[in-house]
């Protein structure tokens, strides 16, 4: 059985699937002795980014993933096969953000945060500093409230106003997502 949420959506027999809604569909294989299905969203929406449940009746074994709808949809999903699980990995692309403008004092120490959340695997996060500054250094790490989450907090002393550039580099997939924020200096006591 295939769960949304603690919805079944999709049920799979031996000779067929019990489709209940158009939108969820199933391919079905062998894999060597592993026994594979999948189900397929038609026409994904953002009301089915959830957890994604595979059972099997018989037994009580059980995987899930969380789905996340967004610009990119991949899916984290487990295999269940034979006497063993085996892990299928895909690439989950979440979201970044910075603040929209970030305002500092010459020669006066800033930081500035960035945050990439719901991505699987987690991506590298750098900075490109296009300010003039004395000094600029970043630091990486998990977000221990949240596993899906890397904050890169970038730590600088400007001597002029420019951007700064978020920079998220997903490990296994071309391309990066960037986010930029505006950085304005001010002279000391203004």
């Amino acid at each position: 059985m295939w769960a949304l949420n603690s919805t079944v959506v999709l049920s799979i027999t031996p000779k067929e699937p019990i489709i209940t809604n158009d939108r969820f569909t199933s391919a079905s294989y062998q894999a060597g002795a592993d026994f594979v299905s999948e189900m397929l969203i038609q026409d994904v929406r953002p009301v089915d980014a959830g957890r994604v449940t595979c059972s099997l009746q018989s037994s009580d074994r059980v995987a899930w993933a969380f789905l996340s709808v967004q610009d990119f949809i991949y899916l984290l999903m487990k295999k269940i096969g034979g006497e063993r699980e085996r892990t299928r990995y895909h690439f989950v692309v979440g979201t970044l953000a910075v603040p929209k403008a970030v305002r500092a004092v010459q020669d006066q120490p800033c930081n500035v945060t960035c945050r990439a959340s719901g991505w699987i695997p987690l991506p590298d996060l750098s900075w490109e500093v296009g300010v003039p500054s004395s000094q600029s250094s970043s630091a990486s790490a998990p977000d221990p409230g949240d596993p899906q989450s890397l904050v890169s907090v970038l730590t600088l002393t400007p001597q002029g106003s420019g951007t700064l550039t978020c920079v998220a580099d997903p490990r296994g997939l071309s391309g990066a997502m960037s986010e930029t924020v505006n950085l304005t200096v001010v002279q000391p006591g203004k």
